[in-house]
């Protein structure tokens, strides 16, 4: 008798495109090459551009902030963590 793999979506282990993960590892060298272009060529012109601090900017909150408030709230409503504490 051959196994067959199962349908049910629990059970299935967790795969990752590989163009995802390449994109998210190109990321750090795309900041790191834009940094020293703005050192070496622009002079810091764009770093002077930006705030100094990132909750100046308002999508910066929206996207990145607020997310991660609202993920920590939902994840005290976890059943587990309730039983525990």
């Amino acid at each position: 008798m051959l196994a067959t793999a199962s349908t049910n979506p629990r059970t299935r282990p967790w795969t990752i495109s590989r163009r995802l993960l390449l994109a998210v590892y190109l990321v750090v060298p795309t900041v790191g090459l834009v940094v020293v272009v703005d050192l070496a060529l622009l002079r810091g012109g764009l770093r002077g551009s930006l705030p100094n601090s990132p909750e100046d900017l308002f999508w910066f909150t929206v996207f990145f902030v607020l997310p991660h408030i609202l993920a920590s709230q939902f994840s005290f409503y976890d059943r587990e963590y309730v039983k525990v504490y």
